[in-house]
């Protein structure tokens, strides 16, 4: 749906965006999941992934994404 919405001249900058934030999150996460697994142990913090996993799945599982059928009309 993004790419559908975005702009053509704008496209290459919304993607390096995204991507930008999605690479430069995971080694922020793989640095607070090693000390969680440093902390309270292996075991609980895998539990803990696995909370927030689920939790962004129920996010949009209750959004209103899952109801959408078609494209929003973009804005003249």
């Amino acid at each position: 749906m993004q790419t559908a919405l975005t702009p053509p001249a704008l496209l290459a900058r919304v993607t390096g965006a995204r991507r930008t934030v999605n690479y430069g999150i995971r080694p922020i996460g793989a640095l607070l999941g090693g000390a969680l697994g440093t902390a309270l142990g292996v075991r609980p913090a895998l539990w803990i992934a696995t909370t927030g996993a689920l939790a962004g799945v129920l996010w949009v599982a209750f959004s209103p994404v899952r109801r959408l059928r078609g494209l929003p009309e973009q804005a003249a």
